[in-house]
């Protein structure tokens, strides 16, 4: 799934979409796929607005019981500028470690 935010949108769109691919995966649903969750990429507009995506997001993952939902966020500036498999996506896992594509899920 990809999902882009502005800065001119207002934050609580965000955490509202973080929400719903939460209780997508707790509810389930997928299950019925047989295959793996997709990683969430969430591209940011900015990078300030990309922190407080991620601390968010992180914020809601530590209060359920799923370990295995991975959000993982870059700039619309860094996709940009993206070269073969560059290393531009941080998850939400508090880390300040970039990753590339192939190796965030």
């Amino acid at each position: 799934f990809v999902e882009m935010q502005e800065n001119s949108q207002p934050f609580f769109t965000a955490v509202r979409k973080i929400k719903k691919y939460i209780d997508y995966k707790d509810s389930g649903d997928w299950a019925i796929t047989e295959t793996e969750f997709p990683v969430i990429l969430i591209i940011c507009e900015s990078s300030s607005l990309q922190k407080r995506i991620q601390k968010q997001a992180t914020k809601m993952l530590s209060k359920t019981l799923i370990d295995d939902l991975v959000f993982a966020a870059t700039t619309k500036k860094e996709l940009e500028m993206l070269k073969d498999n560059d290393m531009i996506w941080q998850s939400t896992f508090g880390s300040d470690e970039k990753y590339s594509l192939d190796h965030i899920s």
